[in-house]
């Protein structure tokens, strides 16, 4: 499988098992795999990284060649492994429709916020590193506006400055 995940490779908190005709897809934040295999039930789970890697550590043990996959609300079957587990959660089939690099700075993780809404953000499992560039963002400019204040720069001037940054990033990055 191409794009195999390593712990130690980022702090991955999900990743999106999509089953359907005769293939599974693996998506997490910035990697996607796809392999052949039977599929016994069509489905697209979200599991905890923590799962994923149980369940998928040797995927040459799960059969001898195509992946046979089982997808159901709090269940995931590979092969003759299965995982019970109430944090194994259904989704629509197609509904990961936000992506980020892994180490994406928070201008380009902000800029997403222009295209996503949260429900999507959450969909995608991006909901935490949004709100937490959210975060670090409010902090700069909270620095900034100390730093400033002595030559008459506002909070809100700041403001509109590093909105302005980010709809620019938006714009840039956009399919034209």
């Amino acid at each position: 499988m191409a794009g195999v995940l390593k712990k130690k490779d980022a702090a991955l908190e999900y990743v999106d098992v999509k089953a359907q005709k005769d293939e599974t897809e693996f998506v997490s934040t910035a990697i996607s795999a796809t392999i052949p295999g039977e599929v016994v039930s069509s489905g697209c789970a979200r599991n905890p990284f923590r799962l994923f890697e149980t369940l998928f550590r040797r995927p040459q043990r799960l059969t001898a060649g195509r992946l046979a996959i089982q997808i159901r609300e709090g269940e995931i079957k590979a092969g003759p492994m299965t995982v019970n587990n109430a944090e194994v959660s259904m989704l629509l089939i197609g509904a990961r429709i936000a992506d980020l690099r892994l180490d994406a700075p928070p201008l380009e993780t902000l800029a997403l916020t222009l295209r996503f809404s949260q429900e999507e953000f959450a969909d995608s499992g991006l909901l935490d590193r949004v709100v937490e560039a959210q975060r670090q963002t409010d902090d700069i400019i909270d620095r900034a506006t100390k730093l400033l204040e002595p030559l008459g720069i506002t909070r809100a001037e700041l403001d509109r400055f590093v909105s302005e940054q980010i709809k620019r990033r938006a714009n840039k990055e956009r399919p034209h």
